[in-house]
Formats: structure tokens, C-alpha cells, sequence
């Protein structure tokens, strides 16, 4: 079986049990800021497209105060069902130092959390 049992057990031995394929558990996003600095002008597209908007998440979180989470005007990278997810990112950062930011899309609940920003060129703190 490929998938997690989820819900009760069925009723009748005709009733089958609800699986839930891999590809709909939800996911956390887990970044290393420091894995995307400095990549090669020949990165490949991916790769590039993915430091671009964790920078932009340290952006919009760094311009903003320290414990309060905020919705930013940062799009939803997620395209469920090939469609734009009409979603923007939600930001926080804790006052605390080392501490890593996180983020949630506001409609599909993508999110993640980003370590290690501090000093880096997309900081915005003063």
C-alpha cells in the first residue's frame, strides 16, 4: 500500500478505506538561505526562481516589526491544479536573534520556515 490510512475504519467490508496519496500531504518547506547565496549566473531556472523569492520572503518580513505576522504583497509560488494560487505570503519573525522566519500562504497553506538570513543581502532591518 502506498499510501497513510486516514480517517475511520469503513463501515463494510465493500466500503474502501480513504487514502491519501503522497502528493496531497501537506508539506513544510524547511531552507538553508545560506545554500542559495552567491548561485552562478548559469544556475539553472528553478534553482534560481526558488533564492529569488526566499529572498523576497526575508524582504518583506525584515521591512516589517519584529512579532507581529503580516500579510505582504508577495504571491503564492504554488500553481494548484496548473492555476495561480490567488494566495500571499504571510510573514513573521520573532524579536529574538536566530531565530528563522516564518511563512504561510494565506489561501493554500504552503509554508516554510528560512534560516540563516541574518547578514545576507536581503536583510532590510536597520
Amino acid at each position: 500500500m502506498t499510501g497513510k490510512l486516514i480517517g475511520p475504519a469503513p463501515a463494510t467490508a465493500q466500503e474502501p478505506a480513504t487514502v491519501r496519496p503522497a502528493d496531497t500531504v501537506l508539506r513544510m518547506m524547511v531552507t538553508d538561505l545560506s545554500h542559495f547565496l552567491g548561485l552562478p549566473e548559469e544556475a539553472p531556472g528553478p534553482p534560481s526562481r526558488l533564492a529569488g523569492h526566499l529572498g523576497d520572503v526575508v524582504r518583506a518580513t525584515t521591512a516589517g516589526d519584529a512579532g507581529e505576522p503580516w500579510e505582504s504583497a508577495l504571491p503564492c509560488r504554488r500553481r494548484p491544479s496548473h492555476r495561480a494560487c490567488p494566495g500571499r505570503m504571510i510573514v513573521i519573525r520573532a524579536a529574538d536573534a536566530g531565530t528563522p522566519i516564518r511563512w504561510q500562504c494565506s489561501a493554500c497553506g504552503d509554508k516554510g520556515v528560512i534560516s540563516h538570513w541574518e547578514d545576507s543581502p536581503y536583510e532590510l532591518r536597520r
